[in-house]
Protein backbone atom coordinates (compact mmCIF):
# COMPACT_ATOMS: atom_id res chain seq x y z
CA UNK A 1 0.00 0.00 0.00
CA UNK A 2 2.81 2.36 0.90
CA UNK A 3 4.49 1.65 -2.43
CA UNK A 4 1.34 2.54 -4.38
CA UNK A 5 0.90 5.81 -2.50
CA UNK A 6 4.60 6.64 -2.84
CA UNK A 7 4.41 5.98 -6.57
CA UNK A 8 1.36 8.22 -6.97
CA UNK A 9 3.18 10.93 -5.02
CA UNK A 10 6.11 10.87 -7.43
CA UNK A 11 4.11 10.40 -10.63
CA UNK A 12 1.47 12.94 -9.67
CA UNK A 13 3.93 15.73 -9.06
CA UNK A 14 6.36 14.92 -11.88
CA UNK A 15 3.83 14.16 -14.60
CA UNK A 16 1.52 16.92 -13.42
CA UNK A 17 4.25 19.52 -13.86
CA UNK A 18 5.21 18.11 -17.26
CA UNK A 19 1.57 18.00 -18.34
CA UNK A 20 0.94 21.55 -17.18
CA UNK A 21 3.88 22.82 -19.22
CA UNK A 22 2.65 20.98 -22.31
CA UNK A 23 -1.06 21.67 -21.94
CA UNK A 24 -2.84 23.20 -24.90
CA UNK A 25 -6.03 24.39 -23.26
CA UNK A 26 -7.72 25.13 -19.93
CA UNK A 27 -9.12 21.62 -19.49
CA UNK A 28 -5.63 20.12 -19.79
CA UNK A 29 -4.28 22.67 -17.30
CA UNK A 30 -7.01 21.80 -14.81
CA UNK A 31 -6.32 18.08 -15.21
CA UNK A 32 -2.58 18.63 -14.75
CA UNK A 33 -3.20 20.81 -11.70
CA UNK A 34 -5.37 18.09 -10.18
CA UNK A 35 -2.61 15.60 -10.91
CA UNK A 36 -0.16 17.75 -8.95
CA UNK A 37 -2.73 17.91 -6.14
CA UNK A 38 -3.05 14.13 -5.91
CA UNK A 39 0.73 13.90 -5.77
CA UNK A 40 0.80 16.33 -2.85
CA UNK A 41 -2.14 14.54 -1.19
CA UNK A 42 -0.26 11.24 -1.53
CA UNK A 43 2.64 12.84 0.35
CA UNK A 44 0.19 13.88 3.07
CA UNK A 45 -1.08 10.28 3.27
CA UNK A 46 2.47 8.99 3.70
CA UNK A 47 3.21 11.52 6.44
CA UNK A 48 -0.07 10.73 8.21
CA UNK A 49 0.73 7.00 8.06
CA UNK A 50 4.21 7.47 9.45
CA UNK A 51 3.00 9.73 12.25
CA UNK A 52 -0.13 7.63 12.87
CA UNK A 53 -2.08 10.83 12.61
CA UNK A 54 -5.79 11.23 13.08
CA UNK A 55 -5.71 13.22 9.82
CA UNK A 56 -5.13 10.04 7.80
CA UNK A 57 -8.77 9.80 6.73
CA UNK A 58 -8.79 13.41 5.53
CA UNK A 59 -5.58 12.85 3.56
CA UNK A 60 -6.96 9.62 2.07
CA UNK A 61 -10.16 11.35 0.95
CA UNK A 62 -8.16 14.18 -0.64
CA UNK A 63 -5.85 11.68 -2.36
CA UNK A 64 -8.62 9.39 -3.56
CA UNK A 65 -10.82 12.26 -4.68
CA UNK A 66 -8.19 14.03 -6.73
CA UNK A 67 -6.86 10.74 -8.10
CA UNK A 68 -10.38 9.78 -9.23
CA UNK A 69 -10.94 13.22 -10.71
CA UNK A 70 -7.81 12.89 -12.82
CA UNK A 71 -8.70 9.31 -13.77
CA UNK A 72 -12.00 10.59 -15.11
CA UNK A 73 -10.74 13.72 -16.82
CA UNK A 74 -7.49 12.49 -18.40
CA UNK A 75 -8.97 10.06 -20.94
CA UNK A 76 -11.45 12.71 -22.07
CA UNK A 77 -9.21 15.77 -22.00
CA UNK A 78 -5.93 14.27 -23.19
CA UNK A 79 -7.13 11.19 -25.08
CA UNK A 80 -10.32 12.42 -26.69
CA UNK A 81 -12.40 9.56 -25.24
CA UNK A 82 -16.16 10.00 -24.78
CA UNK A 83 -17.47 11.07 -21.36
CA UNK A 84 -18.84 7.64 -20.40
CA UNK A 85 -15.30 6.27 -20.57
CA UNK A 86 -14.12 9.01 -18.22
CA UNK A 87 -16.96 8.32 -15.78
CA UNK A 88 -16.22 4.58 -15.77
CA UNK A 89 -12.53 5.28 -15.22
CA UNK A 90 -13.27 7.64 -12.32
CA UNK A 91 -15.61 5.14 -10.64
CA UNK A 92 -13.10 2.29 -10.99
CA UNK A 93 -10.34 4.49 -9.60
CA UNK A 94 -12.50 5.65 -6.69
CA UNK A 95 -13.30 2.04 -5.79
CA UNK A 96 -9.63 1.11 -5.88
CA UNK A 97 -8.63 4.14 -3.81
CA UNK A 98 -11.37 3.30 -1.30
CA UNK A 99 -10.01 -0.22 -0.89
CA UNK A 100 -6.49 1.11 -0.38
CA UNK A 101 -7.78 3.65 2.12
CA UNK A 102 -9.77 0.99 3.97
CA UNK A 103 -6.63 -1.12 4.24
CA UNK A 104 -4.59 1.81 5.52
CA UNK A 105 -7.13 2.71 8.19
CA UNK A 106 -7.49 -0.93 9.23
CA UNK A 107 -3.71 -1.22 9.52
CA UNK A 108 -3.49 1.93 11.59
CA UNK A 109 -6.13 0.59 13.98
CA UNK A 110 -4.38 -2.78 14.37
CA UNK A 111 -0.94 -1.39 15.21
CA UNK A 112 -0.63 -0.17 18.81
Amino acid sequence: MVAIVLLTCWVGIQQGLNGYRGSADLAQRITSGAQICYGIAAGAVLIALLRRSTMLKVALVAWGGTLSLVAGLAPVVWGGSPWPVGVLSAVACAATAALIGWGAVAHLRSVP
